[in-house]
This record gives C-alpha cells, sequence and structure tokens, in this order.
C-alpha cells in the first residue's frame, strides 16, 4: 500500500469515527430530551394527584364528624330511653343528626388524565402500584359501602319512619345546617318502640362500617401524599 492509499484510509476512518460520534451525541441528546419531558409530565401529573388528594381527605374527614356526630345523637338517645328521662330540647339536637347520610364526593380527572398517557409515565414502580390501588380498589370499596343495599335500606327505612313519627321543630340545628330540625310527635310511645330502636341501631352499624372504611382510605392517601411529596 502506497502513502497516498494509507493517508486515504486513515482520512475515511476518521471521517467514520466522527459521524459515530456525532450521531450518539445526537442520540444522546435526544433520549434526554425524551426523558426530561417524561419527568417534567411525570411531575405535573403527581402535583395535580397531590391537590385532588388532599380535597378527597378533607371531604372523608368531613364524612366522618357527620357520621360521628350522627352516632353520638344516637347513642344520647338511647341512653335516654334507657334511663327514662323525660323529653327535653336537647335531644332535638340527636334527632335531628339521626337521618345523617354521607357520599363520597371526589375528583378522578387526574387518574383518568394518568391512565390515558400510560401508568408507565410515574417512574416509582411502588408509588405507582399504591396509585392505582387507590383508585382501582380502596376508592371501588367506598363506593360499594355507600351504595350497599342493606346500608340503603336501613337509612331508607328509618326516613319513612320519621315522616309518620315526627314532626318538624322549631329549634334550629345547630349541628347541621342543612338538615331539618326534628322532635317525636309522641316521646314516650318512641321509647318502648322496638322497631324505632331496631331501626337506629341498624344505622349506626352502617354508619362505624363507613367510619372504620373512611379511616382507612385516608390513612393509605396520607402515606401516598407522603410518597409523592418526595418525588416532586
Amino acid at each position: 500500500m502506497n502513502l497516498k492509499s494509507f493517508l486515504d484510509w486513515k482520512y475515511a476512518i476518521r471521517e467514520i469515527v466522527l459521524i459515530v460520534v456525532g450521531i450518539s451525541i445526537a442520540f444522546t441528546l435526544d433520549n434526554w430530551n425524551t426523558n426530561r419531558k417524561l419527568r417534567n409530565s411525570e411531575i405535573e401529573i403527581l402535583k395535580e394527584l397531590n391537590e385532588t388528594l388532599k380535597a378527597d381527605v378533607a371531604d372523608l374527614e368531613t364524612n366522618v364528624m357527620l357520621l360521628e356526630k350522627c352516632n353520638f345523637g344516637i347513642q344520647s338517645i338511647i341512653n335516654s330511653f334507657q334511663n327514662d328521662l323525660p323529653f327535653n330540647d336537647s335531644l332535638i339536637i340527636h334527632f335531628s343528626m339521626m337521618n345523617v347520610n354521607t357520599m363520597f364526593w371526589r375528583n378522578d380527572g387526574p387518574y383518568e388524565v394518568l391512565k390515558s398517557k400510560g401508568f408507565d409515565l410515574i417512574s416509582n414502580e411502588k408509588m405507582r402500584l399504591k396509585i392505582i390501588d387507590l383508585y382501582s380498589v380502596k376508592y371501588r370499596v367506598i363506593d360499594y359501602q355507600e351504595t350497599i343495599l342493606p346500608n340503603l335500606q336501613s337509612f331508607n327505612l328509618l326516613q319513612d319512619y320519621l315522616k309518620t313519627h315526627f314532626k318538624k321543630s322549631e329549634q334550629p340545628n345547630f349541628w347541621d345546617d342543612f338538615s331539618l330540625s326534628i322532635e317525636p310527635i309522641d316521646y314516650e310511645a318512641l321509647k318502648s318502640d322496638a322497631e324505632f330502636r331496631f331501626l337506629i341501631e341498624q344505622v349506626r352499624f352502617w354508619n362505624k362500617r363507613k367510619i372504620w372504611f373512611y379511616n382507612q382510605t385516608k390513612d393509605v392517601i396520607l402515606e401516598l401524599q407522603k410518597d409523592i411529596e418526595k418525588e416532586v
């Protein structure tokens, strides 16, 4: 091989190396840009999820508060009956809280957006599984508890009973601005009414179930929020 041919090969090899290096750099930059965009999208969706989860926690806490007030009122009524106490105006508050029912109102928008983009957008596998479990399992369990037939039947049967055995009270409901103040038409007869006692016991039982599921779900959300805050 003469000197000219050797120099031509050396030049060609150098050009090939430069081209390969250039392609590699371009490919690396493209991957970096793509990953940066994906990471930005991930952070954005996690922030949106976190905001809706805050609202979900607040709604769950409100529901628990209302149901606990309802159960406290039911227990106060039972205590009054058991001790054969006379009617007094303070019982009106407790009677008025008996017919409280709750529904969990949540915003699934950010989760639906994530589902449409693909769950793999969440790079942390453990957190990704927690998000899916919360929306596809835990929230559905709450929906089931709120709409399960015995729960609705107990609530509806109590409503029917109240229509015939209670009347509107002039005393305002200090615990709940949205509930009507009511008082019994015949308090003394109500004391020994087994049907009424059964109905309020059933309502209290289903309230306790809902409270338990609300609190369990709230704990799951709070743990997930900690994970999200570490990521963003």
